[in-house]
């Protein structure tokens, strides 16, 4: 064991519990040196304390010191009758050292983590992109030890804007940099990657940018803001000093860079929210219906201006964040009580609502409204709420019900008229029927409701079928209304007279899509009508044989008409005395002319002159 200590490469010391050194290997020697002591001095005070400790507890112990420029690591073992004790010691000043420069990384590191942690509650408290650029310079000078720092934007055509910085003249904050120039900002967006600046060419990097006056700048970092696809600008930072930038210097600015780059972003999408939300509130303010949305617990989170003011005489301030109950001062309680059941019940179901109901309006008046509602879903596919569009539609009921009124008026109009009134869908060849239908055709209604455009052509007289279908074809051609008089079947195989007038309609593209029409009973209008006609032929017959004229005159005696021989007797046509070329009067004889004025109806002869101007007598 002595050999061994006598040996061994690490000093060895036998010390007294009184501190004195009784022995030193050639190891040892270097710290008796160090001390400035020797064999039969006295150790330091803070080693005699731990030779002491040992002897008297009997029981090793152990001490870190330094000596000179080395730190030992020693084992101090008492002797068996405890008057002693042995130092064996090892220099660890390597491992202390690196331990130390381990140390100092990791406070680095975490002093790094702890300006990140600041920068990253920066960017989500400050609104502003260039507070959060200045704050964020400001931490990295401080943190970093420089004395410049920069952020250069790239512009669409290139070049680069020096935004703002730390450190320099304040007529450089919003040059414009060409990219030729910009080399290190340049080669940063390009490459992607950090660069580091050991040996900086001040020319071309700095005085070259159109940067004056720094000439005592030697090194940087210069990172990259934004993504690989979407580049914002590059963060340069520069100092005096000759110490060089570490690894640790350069991922710290990569983190800062990284998060206002994502504070960009964030605001860009933000912004971009924030346009649509505004855009989608003009848009619902715009809807000329109230409309409103509300969260599962029956919550109104928005509504349109018409919602608030019509429905509840309120802002849409003072609506949103509220429920029903809450304002139940504007929404009768039966009324509320019925929205919260329907609600309830399309918050169970999903999909949509669609339900008429009478609104109490802050106007006081009480209008029927349909409600068009439907639940909203979130991202992960629950159901968030539910949104609600209100239709005013009290104008049109009462339309509807004037509409049912007249409709009734004019259904007994038809029928008691005796017509028949059809809507033809020339899209699929059903018809409607109304008014007299059993009355004129022996059909019932439902029956007739079961007649085509092809049944209702095959009940028009065979006669006349071709001559209405040639003249419906003509009026589908031209866009005419239609006016035709047929024959039509009735049930028991008879046919009446009818008058059928009507127009084609089109469609939003023009085409001809249905057809409208009356059809009129005029049977006993044609029947009289034919009994007058052969009544003016047996008439005009009965002159023709007489050989004789029938007129009457006005009270000028021109004629209003003449019937007759006309010709045959005066030599003048019938258009010769109703145009007035022709006076009657003055083909009388001069001697007849008195008995005009005798009596208003008279028996008499006359004599005219005829165009030959022969007299006659009549």
């Amino acid at each position: 064991m002595e050999e061994f200590l006598l040996n061994s490469p690490n000093p060895v010391l036998r010390i007294k519990k009184e501190g004195f050194i009784l022995y030193a290997n050639e190891a040892g020697k270097s710290l008796l040196e160090t001390w400035e002591s020797g064999i039969g001095e006295k150790v330091p005070i803070k080693i005699r304390k731990t030779v002491r400790k040992a002897a008297f507890k009997k029981k090793s112990e152990y001490l870190e010191f330094e000596a000179g420029e080395k730190i030992y690591s020693a084992t101090f073992t008492p002797s068996s009758d405890g008057k002693s004790a042995i130092l064996y010691a090892s220099d660890v000043t390597s491992s202390k050292q690196a331990e130390k420069k381990l140390s100092l990384k990791l406070s680095l590191i975490n002093r790094h983590h702890e300006v990140l942690s600041q920068v990253a509650e920066l960017a989500l408290k400050t609104p502003d992109i260039r507070t959060l650029l200045n704050e964020s310079l400001t931490l990295i000078a401080a943190t970093l030890d420089i004395e410049y720092c920069k952020i250069l934007k790239l512009l669409p055509d290139g070049n680069f804007l020096f935004e703002t910085g730390i450190g320099w003249s304040i007529e450089d904050i919003g040059k414009v940099i060409k990219r030729d120039a910009a080399s290190t900002a340049g080669y940063t967006v390009f490459s992607k990657i950090p660069l580091r600046m050991e040996e900086l060419n001040r020319k071309g990097s700095i005085e070259g940018m159109g940067l004056k006056g720094y000439q005592e700048i030697t090194g940087g970092i210069s990172v990259l803001i934004g993504s690989v696809e979407k580049p914002y600008g590059v963060l340069i930072i520069h100092s005096t000093k000759k110490e060089k930038f570490t690894k640790e210097d350069t991922s710290f600015l990569d983190g800062v860079a990284s998060l206002i780059s994502l504070t960009i972003e964030r605001n860009k999408v933000e912004g971009t929210l924030q346009d649509k939300i505004h855009f989608l509130e003009i848009l619902l303010d715009t809807i000329p219906a109230p409309v409103f949305y509300k969260d599962r617990e029956g919550i109104y989170r928005g509504c349109n201006e018409l919602f608030a003011r019509m429905i509840l005489g309120s802002s849409k301030e003072m609506v949103t964040g509220y429920s029903i109950d809450e304002l139940s001062e504007a929404i009768p309680a039966e009324q509320g009580n019925f929205f919260k059941r329907v609600d309830r019940q399309l918050l169970q179901r999903g999909g949509s609502q669609v339900y008429e109901s009478r609104v109490m309006c802050s106007d006081g008046i009480i209008r029927e409204f349909l409600f068009n509602k439907a639940v909203y879903r979130g991202l992960n596919g629950t159901v968030g709420g539910l949104v609600g569009v209100m239709l005013d539609i009290t104008g049109r009921k009462r339309t509807e019900e004037n509409l049912l009124k007249s409709e009734e008026r004019y259904r007994l109009a038809t029928e008691q008229t005796g017509q028949l009134i059809y809507e033809f869908d020339l899209q699929n060849g059903h018809v409607e029927w109304a008014g007299a239908v059993t009355e004129l055709t022996g059909y019932s209604y439902s029956e007739m409701q079961d007649f085509t455009y092809y049944d209702w052509l095959d009940h028009i007289h065979p006669e006349e079928r071709r001559r209405v279908q040639q003249e419906f074809k003509k009026c589908w051609n031209t866009g005419e209304k239609f006016n035709e008089e047929f024959r039509f079947r009735r049930e028991d195989g008879s046919y009446f007279f009818v008058e059928n007038k009507g127009v084609y309609l089109r469609d939003e593209e023009g085409c001809v899509c249905k057809a409208l029409g009356v059809m009129k009973d005029i049977t006993e209008i044609k029947l009289s009508s034919e009994k007058l006609k052969e009544s003016e032929e047996l008439y005009r017959s009965f002159l023709q044989n007489f050989k004789g004229i029938s007129f009457k005159l006005d009270r000028d005696f021109a004629p209003l008409f003449l019937e007759g021989v006309v010709e045959e007797i005066t030599g003048y046509t019938e258009e010769d005395f109703i145009s007035g070329r022709i006076h009657l009067p003055d083909l009388i004889d001069p001697e007849d002319r008195s008995l005009l004025s005798i009596s208003p109806v008279s028996y008499t002869h006359l004599r005219a002159h005829e165009t030959r101007g022969n007299l006659v007598c009549r």
